[in-house]
């Protein structure tokens, strides 16, 4: 995995980062990234994007997507998959608590 960034603008959140390979640190292109808000019963899936040629990705979100009665700011996971679909990364070990913007 590269590097993942946490932002706001404009009232909207991004998450955005590189993917790479761990042995050599190349891109990886055309990737599905998955961003989820960790939960007690169930996560909220925030949004997903497939990596391009740079292996970067950006994902969208608002507050209505991950905001409920306990909920001010998102605990953040990527779940990383494979164009068959099959889970290669997850960070779900290693959430990012009340992310900020």
């Amino acid at each position: 995995m590269g590097t993942v960034g946490w932002v706001m603008t404009n009232g909207k959140f991004v998450v955005r980062g590189t993917i790479r390979r761990r042995e050599d640190r190349t891109a990886v292109a055309g990737l599905l990234v998955e961003a989820y808000d960790a939960d007690l019963l169930l996560d909220d899936k925030l949004g997903s994007s497939v990596t391009d040629r740079h292996g970067t990705f950006r994902i969208p979100y608002q507050a209505s997507d991950f905001r409920d009665l306990f909920d001010r700011r998102p605990d953040i996971y990527l779940v990383v998959r494979d164009r068959e679909d099959r889970k290669l990364h997850s960070t779900r070990a290693r959430v990012r608590v009340n992310a900020g913007r």
